[in-house]
């Protein structure tokens, strides 16, 4: 091939490419632009896109590092503590007690670090309501701008046609300059009306875009996100101690309490612990739940150090020939004896008592906010719904009288003036049956945000912070199951036992073993064990071990790092594998005789996933090897019956490929395609068989 022919047909090519990657674009784009948004894809795309939940959700998984590092620490304390040390002088230090302060720290850490996990698992659902809110007012917003919009273009549309028929008018002398002068401003307030509606709803759809991580922009449809609802007044109890048992700003509050009063708690068992009957006369103030005279109990505090301190006052006197030598007694006192055990820190108690009475203060002033909160909102929201009930029945009169106004026009009885008159009238009442229903639906969705979706059950009736899936449960046979919660407020690790049915594992008592000692006591079955934190965590190694009355059954397992998890018993594992076995053999000739039934395959798809120069993540889907008479093919999503709803109206040719979002393609067994000939006839109705990438008439 000559070189010039050769370079003509590298620059075609070239074009080629660029073209076919420009229309990639524009298609993928254009596809995000015809979709129809709703509140729930929109809030899910929000949530992946929200730096501060991202940001929260990498905090969570750092707590597992930290908790890790806190278990090493507390077992390097525990084995400083029961290690001889020597030197090659032979220096012997013999293990050593800690004090106060490091005590109260190895045993409130662990649970301090679940307790921060568990308030960033509150705070990251509480941004999620926070995120949700946000895209639900916006929506409702766009939504309202779209119908005015659209509303605004039929009033243009008929405004232009009168206008046309009264210019005509003029000129046969039936209709008055007056008249064709109202037309034309009417026509003309339309437009700058239009034109202002268009702006803002760019101005909301623009925000929307930053907010979703996708261009939404372009001629996207919303779809309807307005709806009433009427909370009845008996119901705003449950509402509020709804919002009480989930709400972040509620639980942290309660967190801190607890935390406060756990600590409270420790302290003074270390007191008692150490010093016996010298703690008892405080002990008045410390289990108090009410207010504390902080001038007495001080006098009291002060009594107890010198009742501590009392034994080592004296002072030992040597006398000599011509001197007395005296030796303090308090030389003699240990490291950790008399109030050298609280090292620097002996006022440690009412400074935790009072951060105590900080944290109750600050819980039940939160709590008393939170109730007048949501009765505020509850009072507005009935004030909205009046309101709108209100707009509604006054926009239905006026529609009436505008129909008795347009009638008479019609029989010369009415001038256009008092047409066009009562014509404004019912637009305006249109309007504010839309503006009071947008208000109302924006408290709806603050109110919902605050009582942590409550709200939503007379709204929708479900639960709308369920965003995450599960792909259902996997074959084979359940597992014993493990639960450790630590909670800083108690001072105690609860270790949980579950021994499902189908495990055919037969046990009445188990027991839990680190390193050849036992945790506890045995356990039945169905009751928790009680220990503290650092007796089962920090160590790499537990043991369960479960019998029959006093029989010896099983044993497994399970890493001390980990708080929750399958057991695979030793004895049982083998049985559970040839019971598991059989069942998948049962299943594959249940599939191969599903395979054997007659069934009719059309053809055949193809499916696979991509991101697009957005980061939009879409499905590619066509259909191949159909009768020859296929010329084209829609897919549609069922609902339950084979009905659906289609998500294009926009039929596809055979060859053709059609771009979708993830989520339409997450049940593939909801998929449907329609094939339709040449004249756009239909032929066939078909379902996906994923196993073999079929087509199959139904």
């Amino acid at each position: 091939m000559p070189f010039r022919t050769k370079r003509i047909v590298s620059i075609l090519f070239s074009n080629c490419v660029v073209f076919n990657l420009f229309c990639n674009y524009f298609c993928c784009k254009s596809f995000a632009a015809a979709s129809v948004m709703t509140v729930e894809r929109a809030a899910k795309l929000a949530i992946a896109n929200d730096s501060t939940l991202n940001s929260i959700n990498t905090k969570m998984s750092f707590q597992y590092i930290k908790r890790k590092q806190a278990q090493e620490a507390i077992a390097d304390i525990r084995k400083k503590e029961r290690t001889v040390r020597f030197s090659l002088l032979f220096n012997i230090k013999l293990p050593e007690k800690h004090g106060l302060p490091k005590e109260v720290d190895s045993l409130t850490k662990l649970p301090q670090i679940d307790a921060e996990t568990a308030l960033l698992e509150q705070k990251a659902k509480n941004r999620q309501l926070m995120v949700r809110e946000k895209v639900e007012t916006r929506m409702i917003k766009i939504y309202c701008l779209q119908e005015s919009i659209t509303a605004a273009e039929e009033n243009l549309k008929l405004a232009e046609q009168n206008l046309k028929k009264f210019q005509l008018g003029v000129l046969s002398g039936v209709v008055s300059s007056q008249d064709l002068k109202s037309a034309k401003e009417s026509c003309a307030d339309i437009k700058k009306e239009l034109t202002s509606l268009r702006q803002s709803f760019a101005t909301e759809t623009t925000a929307f875009s930053k907010m979703l991580g996708i261009d939404v922009s372009n001629a996207c449809k919303f779809k309807n996100p307005l709806s009433t609802v009427t909370i009845p007044r008996e119901k705003v109890k449950d509402m509020i101690d709804y919002a009480m048992h989930n709400r972040y700003d509620v639980y942290q509050v309660e967190s801190m309490r607890k935390i406060a009063c756990r600590k409270v708690d420790t302290i003074f068992e270390i007191y008692k612990s150490q010093h016996g009957s010298k703690a008892i006369p405080l002990e008045n103030e410390v289990r108090s739940e009410g207010k504390i005279d902080y001038n007495n109990f001080l006098r009291k505090y002060e009594s107890y150090l010198t009742e501590v301190d009392k034994p080592w006052a004296k002072v030992y006197k040597i006398k000599l020939l011509f001197f007395t030598i005296k030796i303090p007694k308090e030389w003699f006192k240990g490291e950790y004896s008399g109030t050298r055990y609280f090292e620097d820190e002996k006022y440690k108690l009412p400074e935790a008592m009072r951060e105590r009475d900080d944290a109750r203060k600050e819980e039940s002033i939160t709590k008393e906010d939170v109730k007048a909160s949501l009765e505020e909102q509850y009072e507005a929201l009935m004030v909205a719904e009046r309101a709108y009930r209100d707009a509604v029945e006054a926009c239905d009169k006026l529609k009436a009288t505008y129909e008795e106004v347009k009638i008479k026009n019609l029989f010369k009885t009415a001038t256009y003036e008092e047409t066009h008159s009562a014509k404004d009238d019912y637009d305006m009442a249109q309007k504010e049956v839309r503006s009071t229903l947008e208000s109302l639906n924006n408290l709806l969705a603050v109110l919902d945000r605050d009582t942590c979706g409550w709200v939503s059950q007379y709204k929708k009736g479900q639960d709308i912070l369920n965003v995450n899936t599960t792909a259902g449960n996997s074959l084979g046979i359940p597992k014993p199951h493990y639960l450790i919660q630590n909670n800083i407020e108690d001072l105690q690790s609860v270790f949980t036992l579950t021994i499902p049915e189908e495990s055919k594992i037969s046990a009445t008592d188990y027991e839990l073993w680190v390193d050849d000692l036992r945790v506890g006591q045995r356990q039945a079955i169905d009751k928790p064990l009680i220990v503290l934190p650092i007796e089962i965590t920090g160590l790499k190694t537990v043991t369960v071990k479960l019998y029959r009355d006093n029989e010896f059954v099983d044993e497994a397992n399970f890493d001390g790092l980990e708080t929750s998890g399958d057991l695979d018993f030793k004895v049982q594992a083998a049985k559970n594998n040839l019971v598991a076995q059989a069942a998948e053999n049962e299943l594959k000739k249940s599939l191969l005789a599903e395979e054997t039934e007659e069934v009719k395959k059309i053809g055949s798809y193809l499916l696979d996933e991509f991101d697009n120069i957005n980061g939009l993540t879409l499905d590619r889907f066509s259909v191949k090897d159909v009768p020859n008479n296929v010329a084209f093919f829609k897919v549609y999503v069922t609902n339950g019956d084979e009905t659906g709803y289609f998500t294009d109206d926009n039929m596809t040719p055979i060859g053709k490929e059609v771009l979708k979002l993830d989520v339409m393609f997450n049940d593939i067994s909801k998929i449907r395609v329609v094939l339709y000939d040449s004249n756009k006839t239909e032929l066939f109705r078909t379902r996906l068989d994923s196993v073999n990438k079929t087509l199959i008439q139904i």
